[in-house]
């Protein structure tokens, strides 16, 4: 299944590029580190189904870093969207 993260200024909700998002199973097995691309985008295919932790751990230049833990659960034919905004 396709796991896609929108970076977003809180204010314009315009996109970020070059923030970087660790996304790790439940149990901290961590499947990668993400950079987000002009669009504010990362997609990640091919994840199976269950439950995914979602970290900026880098702002983009100018932001200040929004380290919430976010969790989502993936599941068949369902693609998950997660929105992280920064100021």
């Amino acid at each position: 299944d396709v796991l896609t993260i929108k970076k977003l200024d809180r204010e314009t909700k315009k996109p970020l590029a070059d923030a970087i998002i660790k996304v790790s199973t439940i149990d901290d097995r961590i499947i990668g580190e993400y950079r987000t691309d002009i669009t504010g985008t990362i997609i990640i295919p091919n994840l199976k189904q269950g439950s995914y932790k979602i970290q900026e751990i880098k702002a983009p230049d100018g932001y200040s870093l929004d380290n919430t833990l976010k969790l989502v659960n993936l599941k068949q034919g369902e693609p998950q969207l997660v929105e992280i905004f920064n100021k």
